[in-house]
């Protein structure tokens, strides 16, 4: 089925766009270098459990990354640094990214942050938590294993 072109409706797209654009007002916020580097994350669901797994690759310590599990987001921080001291004059091309990041993370669903845990390897961090049916306002900083 053909729909004829309308500009009309084309223009009300448009306009939306822009709302949406000026409504989240990002572009009002000072320049943020923590805002280029966001860690993927996949989110599931696994038994009493939400698992996040995110994509944290180049730390050099478990020190470098911070996990703060409150009962309705996750929110990791850290530091990717490059210690290696650079003498070449020809460098061509550095597509990594190094310096500090921010992502906070809307859980699907209500955790307790006592029960919560981490482990990063191979450039991974998996944090599980216990589902909670309770209000539990505390947030809690938790140790990578």
């Amino acid at each position: 089925m053909l729909i004829p072109f309308d500009p009309w409706r084309e223009m009300l797209n448009f306009k939306n766009q822009m709302e949406r654009f000026f409504e989240r007002g990002d572009f009002l916020e000072p320049f943020n270098p923590a805002r280029l580097f966001s860690p993927r994350v996949e989110i599931f669901e696994e038994g009493a459990d939400v698992v996040v797994r995110a994509e944290i690759p180049g730390l050099n310590a478990k020190e470098d990354l911070e996990v703060i599990v409150e009962p309705e987001s996750l929110t990791l921080r850290g530091e990717i640094r490059d210690e290696r001291e650079r003498k070449q004059e020809r460098f061509y091309r550095s597509e990594r990214y190094y310096g500090k990041f921010s992502r906070t993370i809307a859980l699907p669903a209500e955790v307790e942050p006592d029960h919560a845990r981490a482990s990063y390897q191979k450039g991974i961090l998996e944090v599980r938590m216990k589902k909670s049916g309770k209000n539990n306002p505390r947030a809690r900083r938790i140790e990578i294993q």
